[in-house]
């Protein structure tokens, strides 16, 4: 019978290729420094938890303290200790379950921290990483509703599930709630990547999807999808294998600046070959509007010559207003543009 996860159905989604890498062939994959700082961040914020919940305590600096941890872990327990305070209660501490999708079908999960309130439920995910996600990537993670799920099947009388994303490093929470009546469509949506994954399997299909990902994967050297080699485009194939090499660069971009950006802001630039990388202050003024216009009206100039529309600000009052909108819409004038990029696929 298969079993799942959230990992696994995630690494399809992501990439086709590093799932059968993975999770068919069981390559071995890579394990970066920032993987492993992530993973002691983690594990050292589940073992202070398990700690507070056995003593009945909100909070111990002095136990922090006695950890063996680097320093980063330590840096990040106490803005964990500093932003949390357990009330006491039920709960259970990296609990893993699994939970039958369909008759030939499991799907597994260890939630991070679950508190039993009777017919209300609160489950924690921690998070080590750097950058909070969205409102709106929180209210649409498709890990939070598999602990959900999970959590409906444990607890069987519970009407309501909370769900907490916890920025450990950053002191910050996201939350989304669930009620039970929004289980079946969770597990349906489950159920359709795990057929689409067991179709993969029986055709045999593949594909690399290159992204971001692509450090995490142990089939890099390999990958068709990376290094071309290519310094002219002669057909359709050659383009390609450049516009996957071009994505894959973008994500790689994307993800160094996003490991440089907390170092460069504790520890300052970094001036490398005569270029220096870092935060670069630009000089800039902006006006109080009506002064502004007060101003120019004064010295002779035209206002619409230097005064430019908030188009975002005119955009949010025209959804609000349809009024507004029907006659932007008489006086509007076609400015759109394109741009080279990479974007998702609309579906």
């Amino acid at each position: 019978m298969p079993r799942y996860s959230y990992s696994a159905i995630n690494t399809y989604l992501n990439c086709p290729r590093q799932f059968l890498l993975a999770y068919v062939d069981r390559r071995e994959q890579p394990r970066t420094e920032a993987a492993a700082v992530g993973t002691e961040v983690h594990e050292c914020v589940a073992e202070y938890v398990r700690h507070l919940v056995r003593a009945g305590l909100q909070t111990d600096l002095d136990y922090i303290a006695s950890l063996g941890v680097s320093s980063d872990a330590r840096g990040v327990l106490e803005t964990f200790a500093g932003t949390h305070l357990f009330e006491p209660g039920d709960y259970l501490v990296e609990h893993r379950h699994q939970v039958r999708l369909a008759e030939d079908v499991d799907y597994s999960g260890v939630i991070d921290l679950l508190r039993d309130r009777g017919e209300e439920l609160d489950i924690t995910d921690y998070k080590s990483f750097w950058r909070a996600l969205s409102q709106s990537e929180v209210e649409s993670s498709l890990q939070l509703r598999g602990y959900a799920l999970l959590a409906f099947d444990l607890f069987p009388d519970a009407r309501r599930v909370n769900c907490r994303m916890d920025f450990v490093r950053l002191g910050v929470v996201r939350e989304m709630t669930l009620e039970r009546e929004d289980a079946d469509a969770v597990r349906q949506e489950l159920l359709r990547h795990v057929s689409a994954i067991e179709k993969a399997k029986e055709a045999g299909d593949f594909p690399a999807r290159p992204g971001g990902h692509c450090d995490w994967c142990g089939g890099k050297g390999d990958c068709p999808a990376l290094a071309s080699g290519l310094e002219a485009i002669t057909c359709a194939a050659d383009a390609a294998a450049l516009a996957d090499e071009y994505i894959v660069l973008e994500a790689r971009r994307r993800e160094i600046q996003g490991l440089l950006k907390p170092y460069v802001t504790r520890e300052g630039a970094l001036a490398r070959n005569g270029l220096v990388v870092g935060y670069h202050t630009s000089d800039g003024v902006s006006y109080d509007l009506p002064a502004l216009v007060s101003v120019l009206e004064r010295a002779g100039y035209g206002i619409l010559d230097y005064v430019r529309p908030d188009a975002t600000a005119i955009k949010k009052a025209a959804k609000a207003d349809s009024a507004l909108a029907e006659a932007l819409t008489a006086i509007a004038r076609d400015a759109s543009k394109s741009t080279f990029a990479v974007r998702r696929e609309a579906a």
